[in-house]
């Protein structure tokens, strides 16, 4: 016997009175194989960084993964929860991603450097930004709002 064996009950109802064609349909399906997936072992929170400790594995019928379920623990380490998330539910990828290099709310180095001048200060993000896109800063010493480029970690070049 098939490892996807698939069995299909169907029964329609049709009705064509006044022209109007009504269906109603009764679906049984039984597939037996399974995939094993990662999952939660508690509920996660937006702004939760996923750790090892935080995953466990279920067995999920196969006709219910498709590609926007993750699969491999390996590709959960490391990001953030952008919303929260159910435990011992498969899980998926819009649900999660890369934590960004500068954070909201979070001090951050600002560095100058022109002609061989070099300053640094601190400032606090007033948005998240990854390496190489434009975030705005408020200068902690002057108070003033500016602009810059992420540069690494918790590091902002302004010009």
């Amino acid at each position: 016997m098939n490892q996807h064996y698939q069995k299909w009950i169907s029964y329609f109802l049709i009705s064509a009175s006044f022209g109007l064609l009504i269906a109603a349909a009764n679906f049984a399906h039984a597939d037996s194989s399974t995939i094993r997936v990662p999952v939660f072992k508690e509920v996660m929170r937006r702004g939760d960084i996923v750790d090892a400790t935080d995953i466990a594995y279920k067995d999920v019928p196969a006709y219910r993964i498709h590609e926007n379920i993750i699969v491999k623990s390996e590709n959960l380490i490391g990001k953030e929860v952008v919303r929260g998330m159910s435990r011992n539910v498969p899980i998926f990828d819009r649900g999660l991603r890369v934590p960004p290099q500068v954070r909201r709310n979070k001090e951050v180095s600002l560095v100058f450097s022109h002609k061989g001048i070099n300053m640094r200060t601190i400032g606090t993000a007033l948005q998240d930004g990854d390496t190489g896109e434009t975030v705005k800063i408020r200068n902690e010493r002057s108070g003033l709002i500016v602009v810059g480029t992420v540069i690494a970690a918790n590091t902002v070049s302004v010009k």
